[in-house]
């Protein structure tokens, strides 16, 4: 005997209960004072869910109000019943017109549910959602989503993103839409702020028996919380660049949005779509007379991206197209100049140039300190990346005490939780590194990781880095097997992002077959080798 399948209600019949209770929209009640005011009430005497009631019935279109379910939809109580939560799913009915929602608090009894173990809800959650195949999360607010501070939600969440089988779908209330449009204008940071905040160990419960279990069985599952946290910010970051790609797509000339999406996509690592962003902003810049400001900023971008990407000579050239512009905006001693010379810098310095590279941020951390103070993040950047030409030139005492100049200060004015402090962290296991304290040097790095891995997630470029040069640590003190593990995260993003044919892949394979050399696997060793030779004279 099958297992019986889930039914859900469709949207009509959600419109009908509507109708039959005004007072849900003229109070705007929340989908628990809905459940408490209107749906026990009413479904006590047959002990039923309220789903029961329109069984056999049909819309104005012959539509049956009830079938087979087709859409979980998993959302917080707390939500407004009518303008978030039904909001969503006509939304959502627009393009599946057909769909059938399992929704708890029509679809399960009401008057009983008090009486139910966890057992009993988590494996309702669980078979309902992999019998389903695909679920709708409601997210609200855009910027400090309920759902991912509420234990139950998380499990669905979490449910649903370890079946390889379940759609996940994501949506806003339309009122909150244009505010995100509007905030990522203002703040193009302000989404890595919000996903900075996702901690599923955080999340809070109604029983704190539930919040228990449902811990405990985040715990005991593989990657624990670590694993539900990438996972949600994972999706989150996708929905987030659909739904900015589609606000972009419907305001084409909007080039304030396009300037602001190509800074996501860049900082969320979906380099490709962000270089095309870029390109289109210079288009709309050209066409439209924008000025220096915004063509500023667009270079900015664009050198930003080519440095990602590898490509260091068009970096250099945005970075000084931007550089020219800011000068006639701003003069010479400006923090947005100083910034430009830190740019340039940077780029030198990964060219090789260490002089130049040296000269430039000096330059800057001038500017900086006059204008800025001692204590500003820029001048914290610009010790950092100073102590890093120090210690390729091998004065590591100087290097270390400028990367911790730098440190302390992203610390107090940053926070421990963001970019830049994990930034300082992995530069400074890098001077431990070539000072030979390999011990050292992987502790730093692995502070480093877990701090990139919050704000930025599990497959940025960064992550990429950061275990690369950790691999080296450990090649170099003789642990291959750790360096290997290391150069396999490294190299997984590597491939995502760039394709096999690009200078940091080829020097990964080196690496890679460097540890298998010192395993003595020396067909391997020399097949990473024959590997990184090839893509070297592809590029050449």
């Amino acid at each position: 005997m099958g297992t019986k399948k889930p039914m859900g209600m469709h949207i009509s019949a959600i419109r009908r209960f509507l109708q039959e209770h005004p007072a849900v929209k003229a109070e705007r009640l929340t989908t628990s004072q809905t459940s408490r005011r209107f749906v026990k009430n009413e479904t006590y005497a047959m002990n039923k869910p309220y789903i029961s009631i329109y069984e056999g019935e049909y819309d104005e279109n012959g539509k049956a109000l009830i079938a087979t379910a087709t859409v979980f939809v998993s959302h917080a109580w707390r939500y407004e019943f009518v303008n978030t939560v039904v909001d969503v799913m006509e939304q959502h009915s627009l393009t599946e017109p057909d769909a059938y929602y399992w929704f708890d608090l029509f679809t399960n009894n009401q008057n009983n549910v008090g009486n139910k173990d966890f057992d009993w809800f988590s494996t309702t959650f669980r078979n309902s959602i992999r019998t389903i195949g695909q679920v709708l999360l409601v997210l609200s607010p855009w910027d400090d989503p309920l759902p991912v501070k509420r234990a139950w939600c998380l499990f669905e969440i979490a449910s649903a993103l370890d079946e390889s089988d379940v759609n996940f779908l994501i949506n806003l209330p339309k009122s909150e839409i244009k505010d995100m449009s509007t905030a990522v204008v203002a703040d193009s940071d302000c989404l890595i702020k919000a996903l900075s905040d996702i901690q599923a160990e955080k999340a809070e419960a109604t029983s704190e028996e539930d919040k228990k279990l449902i811990f405990e069985v985040i715990d005991e599952s593989e990657g624990g919380f670590f694993h539900v946290n990438e996972q949600v910010k994972k999706a989150l970051r996708e929905w987030y660049v659909r739904e900015l790609r589609e606000l972009v797509n419907m305001n084409s000339e909007d080039h304030s949005l396009l300037l602001s999406v190509t800074e996501i996509t860049r900082d969320f690592g979906f380099l490709n779509d962000a270089l095309n962003d870029g390109l289109a902003c210079l288009k709309l810049a050209a066409r439209n007379s924008l000025g220096d400001a915004y063509c500023r900023r667009v270079y900015h971008n664009l050198a930003n991206i080519y440095s990602d990407t590898g490509e260091l000579d068009k970096a250099i050239e945005y970075y000084s197209k931007s550089l020219v512009m800011t000068l006639r905006t701003h003069g010479d001693e400006h923090p947005d100049v100083a910034a430009a010379y830190s740019n340039i810098g940077v780029i030198y310095d990964d060219q090789g140039n260490l002089t130049k590279a040296l000269e430039y941020h000096q330059k800057s951390l001038e500017i900086e300190l006059n204008a800025l103070g001692q204590d500003h993040p820029n001048v914290a950047t610009s010790y950092n990346n100073i102590a890093s030409i120090y210690s390729k030139i091998g004065e590591y005492d100087k290097a270390l005490k400028f990367h911790n100049q730098s440190l302390a200060i992203q610390q107090r004015s940053l926070g421990e939780n963001h970019p830049d402090t994990a930034s300082s962290y992995m530069t400074i296991a890098d001077v431990y590194s070539e000072k030979e304290d390999y011990d050292i040097a992987i502790e730093y790095y692995q502070i480093s990781l877990k701090i990139i891995r919050v704000t930025l997630g599990q497959d940025h470029p960064f992550v990429s880095d950061c275990n690369n040069n950790m691999g080296n640590a450990y090649n170099q003190n003789n642990k291959p097997d750790k360096a290997l593990e290391c150069y396999g995260v490294s190299l997984e993003i590597m491939l995502e992002l760039y394709g096999e044919d690009h200078p940091d892949v080829a020097d990964l394979f080196d690496n890679m077959a460097v540890a298998y050399k010192k395993k003595g696997e020396i067909e391997t060793a020399i097949a990473y080798q024959e590997r990184s030779i090839a893509i070297k004279a592809n590029l050449a």
